[in-house]
């Protein structure tokens, strides 16, 4: 193409709009716009639609991240109640322990009864044989009335006793550690030692079952309804720490004790080993004083 025809064309795009517009037509110009008007149209609701969809998104994730909190919420609370429930579980396992060992001794009690109320059934039998017998005479009569009244008397007696045994029995259950000292002062006084013990606190952290001192000795330890070597070894520990913080509490021979209902055979070597007064349902299973 010259370039006389160029400059041709190009001036009556410029300046002929008639012909402009034919070429434009010729081109497909009108077809081009249509298209592109309708691509502007479909990405302007396209363009709408992913912002739905991202505002849903976001309600989503918030939704979401509630649900994972509640989740986490709930995953610590199962843990406390599991924890919870495995030490509820450890305290009935000890406490039926208890209950077994306290049923064996009221067992041994009920034969003493039933020994008692048998030799009060005999008894009945003899006083109604004596006033069959004595029905004639009125001075046999008051006598056997007598008999009566002081075989009454002594069965108020008998009850009583029997009283004493049972809150004895309360006692044991609800006060292992009034067992521990009683047991333990009363181990003391037969080698001729006269030491008062009983429940102290050191402070909220450091608390003692068994606890008595004086110029030569100090006692000092804890009861358990059961003592394994673990037990042992924690006693010990924590009555070094309480020596280090509290030394005028412990005047001369400083003696650790260990009472308990039952002691296991590990338990008794361990005692040996530091040195602990090991005492099993009144029995010392190690002697060192």
């Amino acid at each position: 193409m010259s370039v006389d025809l160029r400059g041709l064309l190009l001036r009556l795009l410029r300046e002929d709009e008639e012909f402009r517009l034919a070429v434009m037509g010729l081109l497909g110009y009108a077809d081009l716009k249509s298209s592109v008007d309708r691509l502007v149209e479909a990405v302007n609701e396209l363009t709408k639609l992913a912002k739905a969809h991202e505002e849903r998104l976001v309600k989503v994730e918030d939704r979401l991240s509630r649900i994972e909190t509640t989740i986490e919420e709930l995953t610590k609370a199962v843990k406390a109640h599991e924890e919870r429930l495995a030490r509820l579980e450890s305290a009935v396992e000890e406490l039926t322990k208890i209950v077994k060992e306290h049923e064996e001794r009221l067992a041994k009690l009920e034969e003493r009864v039933a020994g008692v109320e048998d030799r009060l059934t005999r008894l009945e039998a003899v006083v109604e044989e004596l006033a069959k017998a004595t029905r004639e005479n009125t001075k046999a009569i008051e006598e056997l009335t007598k008999i009566v009244k002081e075989h009454g008397e002594r069965l108020g007696r008998i009850e009583r006793r029997l009283t004493g045994i049972e809150n004895m029995l309360n006692n044991l259950t609800i006060g292992l550690e009034d067992e521990a000292n009683h047991v333990v002062q009363h181990l003391l006084k037969q080698r001729g030692i006269e030491i008062r013990t009983r429940p102290t606190f050191f402070d909220r952290r450091y608390e003692f079952d068994i606890y008595g001192t004086s110029e030569q000795l100090t006692i000092i330890g804890d009861a358990k309804v059961k003592v394994g070597p673990k037990a042992v070894r924690r006693l010990v520990g924590r009555v070094d720490r309480v020596m280090k913080r509290w030394p005028d509490r412990f005047k001369g021979r400083v003696v650790v004790v260990l009472y308990c209902l039952r002691a296991l055979e590990k338990a008794v070597d361990i005692a040996s080993k530091y040195g602990v007064w090991l005492i099993e349902d009144m029995e010392e299973r190690t002697k060192p004083i």
